[in-house]
């Protein structure tokens, strides 16, 4: 490959324009140019300079961006046809069978892909991201993703609301040159230059609490009933006599998990400062056997009374402290929604970051706020299990619930106590139920 390849790239972009219609000499156009690049990697690279090979990289991403382009076109083109319908296939299977002519076939998951991109050509609401997909503002990947958030928000979102969320996400993830008013982004000598936008994994956490803004409260509920429902852990045999096992959650203990794990699967320099030598896999495995083991050796099944896993949530006050629809976001990315954080600070060795409305740390809270194990053997002794009416749980498997929450001023007293289980703990939370201690036990009361 040699400095040839920049006029190669350039004849590809004057290739194909999806401003213009497919004309017939679109393929003989195509065909020459990607010859001439097989011909420009059969070259020695190392004739180029080292800002050549840099160049090239450049433009090799370049022309992968403007061939998935054509590809989204022509895909677009021959479902308007009917092909896959008259070749006996389903889109997905079209797709595959026409890219595997010539080299093995891409994953399922590509074509699909592919398909709703070809798809949002045709939908007005979509035509801004469209546009930015075609310029090289946004990538592949988070054309899909903003896709398949307003696919999915369309039917249950207020149009209003959910138009001027998605232009706002559209917005923050394109990659330009240019800003929302069409000035030019410069450097300090006055050349133009690249503004980043969110990268996938920001963008993944932005459509999540975009999410929580444009949907209602019961489909948010029944999103968070559903992802706790499909909690699951199965094991299945191994490779050379081991044990696989395979771990489902929901974003609240995927974030608790992601925090211990993160804590206890750091490398560990050997005695003479050698390298760790276990992968990252093995250290996460037996930072899970270590968890284990701590659980299960703490006396009286309580929980140990030191931990180096601590999930961090930052939170705004406002979302902390009243019933708003915002959300908390730990360090790992997970988006949590505001009942959940304040379900976790009660009982749980998380530590909320609670930020004013500028985004300055108000408060870096302090685990301390957790019920110590004196007052949680005398809530056990006094509550005798989860204090929810008609609930069976026993006392060891309960969380301790803060009646007047921490972040309300609730101090962590015997009085201000209560036990509940789990599942009856997110219930109180969500829909703000108040309690009273009684001489006979606690009395739950409708908010």
């Amino acid at each position: 490959m040699t400095a040839g390849v920049v006029g190669t790239g350039g004849e590809l972009a004057e290739a194909f324009d999806p401003a213009e219609e497919l004309t017939p000499g679109l393929l003989a156009r195509v065909r020459g140019v990607l010859e001439g690049l097989d011909r420009a990697a059969d070259e020695p690279v190392w004739q180029l300079s080292d800002a050549e090979v840099e160049d090239a990289l450049g433009l090799v991403a370049w022309i992968s961006h403007r061939l998935s382009r054509l590809e989204a076109h022509l895909v677009a083109d021959g479902l308007d046809r009917g092909l896959p319908k008259a070749r006996g296939f389903g889109e997905v299977d079209w797709v595959t069978a026409c890219e595997s002519v010539h080299v093995p076939a891409p994953p399922p998951a590509h074509a699909a892909r592919t398909i709703r991109i070809a798809a949002a050509q045709a939908d007005p609401d979509l035509e801004d991201l469209v546009s930015h997909l075609d310029t090289g503002e946004l990538s592949p990947t988070k054309a899909d993703a903003l896709i398949r958030f307003h696919t999915q928000a369309a039917p249950v979102a207020d149009p209003v609301s959910l138009e001027t969320a998605f232009h706002t996400l559209v917005e923050g993830a394109r990659d330009s040159v240019f800003d929302e008013t069409g000035r030019l982004h410069l450097d300090e000598h006055g050349d133009p230059v690249r503004w980043r936008g969110l990268t996938d994994r920001e963008l993944k956490a932005a459509i999540t609490r975009t999410g929580r803004l444009v949907k209602s409260a019961a489909d948010l509920d029944h999103e968070a009933d559903r992802a706790r429902a499909a909690r699951s852990l199965t094991s299945m045999p191994g490779p050379c006599g081991g044990t696989e096992y395979r771990l489902v959650l929901d974003p609240e203990g995927a974030a608790t998990i992601d925090a211990a794990l993160a804590a206890l699967s750091e490398p560990r320099p050997g005695p003479d400062g050698t390298r760790d030598p276990r992968p990252a896999a093995r250290r996460r495995a037996d930072a899970l056997l270590d968890l284990v083991t701590r659980a299960v050796s703490s006396p009286d099944g309580a929980p140990p009374t030191r931990t180096t896993a601590q999930v961090v949530v930052t939170t705004s006050y406002e979302d902390l402290t009243s019933a708003v629809r915002g959300a908390g976001t730990t360090l790992t990315g997970q988006v949590l929604p505001p009942e959940t954080v304040r379900k976790l600070a009660c009982d749980a060795t998380i530590i909320p970051a609670v930020l004013g409305a500028t985004g300055q740390p108000l408060d870096l809270g302090s685990p301390t706020r957790l019920f110590p194990p004196r007052l949680r053997r005398a809530l056990w002794l006094r509550d005798q299990g989860c204090t929810w009416p008609g609930c069976t749980v026993p006392p060891q498997w309960c969380q301790a619930h803060h009646i007047v929450h921490w972040a309300h001023g609730g101090p962590t007293t015997l009085d201000n106590g209560a036990l509940v289980c789990e599942g009856h703990h997110d219930h109180v939370h969500r829909h703000g139920y108040t309690a009273t201690i009684t001489p006979h036990g606690v009395v739950w009361h409708r908010p």
